[in-house]
């Protein structure tokens, strides 16, 4: 049974439920007149908010764990695959690839996991967005967060197309 009891002024309310009691601070003002919201009804609501955002929160968990991206050097001489963490989850290198000097060749490989990871950070923001609806704060804190950590690398007209 829950016991509720609004104040006058700031809104709040305080409910004593079995184990203990539990304060609130609404934020709303009350006012002569206005109408005052019905507890159950607040925590219902409450509630219904707290485990849509759980199901996403968890849906979104196991999505990110299968995201993955592909991007060759601008040359075509190296593949990587990056997986959900911007690590390397696999590198393919061509016959043209192991006649370039070791400098050229780590280059190449760093060029094509920079546009992995660009394109990584591309496909999370699309994930969380369509996940938690385009304009959320949560999908923009996500989305912002992964574009800052693998930015856009230069243009370049030779680069391959996406995968």
């Amino acid at each position: 049974m829950l016991d509720v009891r609004f104040g006058a002024g700031k809104g709040w309310f305080f409910g004593a439920v079995r184990s203990g009691t539990v304060g609130y601070d609404a934020g709303f003002d009350l006012c002569e007149g206005c109408a005052v919201p019905d507890p159950e009804d607040f925590l219902t609501d409450w509630q219904r908010r707290v485990e849509r955002q759980t199901a996403q929160t968890t849906e979104l968990s196991r999505r990110m764990r299968d995201v993955r991206a592909s991007a060759s050097a601008a040359g075509g001489e190296v593949e990587v695959t990056v997986d959900h963490a911007g690590g390397l989850a696999g590198l393919e290198l061509t016959e043209r690839a192991l006649r370039l000097s070791p400098d050229e060749l780590s280059r190449t490989i760093l060029e094509a996991s920079r546009r992995a990871q660009s394109r990584l950070a591309s496909r999370m923001n699309d994930l969380v967005t369509e996940i938690y609806g385009d304009g959320s704060e949560t999908a923009g804190f996500i989305g912002e967060a992964y574009a800052e950590q693998f930015p856009q690398p230069p243009e370049d007209d030779d680069a391959p197309p996406e995968r």
